[in-house]
């Protein structure tokens, strides 16, 4: 008996109601949060060594139309950028270093509906307690809408620059001469 209306809703959208107006009425109360339908969010997967501390301390954290959420872990930088627990609880969720999903209205306190925000840690796209594909479903079921930002290099760029990155780092001990 509870239940027909529902169905009834269903399908009515179903047959071309106007979803949208349902967000405003009894439907969608105000303890409901419509995940990033309102909410511009942006998260930067990028590759390392393709721009993504420039992008991280260089664009991100010094536009003042963005509220920048991301992680910066460059050793070379001075700069450090505190991430907010809650974005950080994101961060490792996305990334598989835990399978607890961090609560969408949590972070919906921290996210602001009037700002580009902008997430950004380069371990999205790498591989390690979970693979690409389930990062990307992870990040799609706390931000449905969010758009992605990645950026690419060239192969041959791409892999010099990740070789003089660990030569630099001693971790490499032949030169490529």
């Amino acid at each position: 008996e509870n239940i027909e209306p529902i169905f009834e809703q269903i399908r009515e959208c179903e047959e071309g109601f106007p979803v949208d107006r349902l967000l405003d009425g009894p439907i969608c109360h105000s303890g409901f949060y419509r995940l990033n339908w309102e909410y511009k969010v942006y998260i930067h997967v990028g590759y390392p060594k393709c721009a993504s501390s420039f992008l991280q301390m260089d664009i991100f954290s010094k536009d003042k139309r963005i509220r920048f959420h991301g992680i910066i872990r460059d050793p070379d930088s001075s700069k450090k950028i505190k991430t907010n627990p809650l974005i950080h609880e994101f961060i490792l969720y996305v990334r598989g270093k835990t399978n607890i999903t961090p609560k969408t209205k949590d972070l919906f306190r921290v996210i602001n509906s009037s700002d580009i925000n902008v997430i950004s840690d380069e371990d999205f796209v790498m591989h390690d307690n979970v693979v690409v594909e389930d990062k990307v479903k992870r990040i799609k079921n706390i931000f449905p809408s969010a758009k992605i930002i990645i950026v690419v290099r060239s192969p041959i760029s791409f892999l010099k620059s990740y070789y003089d990155f660990y030569f630099r780092g001693g971790h490499i001990k032949i030169g490529l001469n």
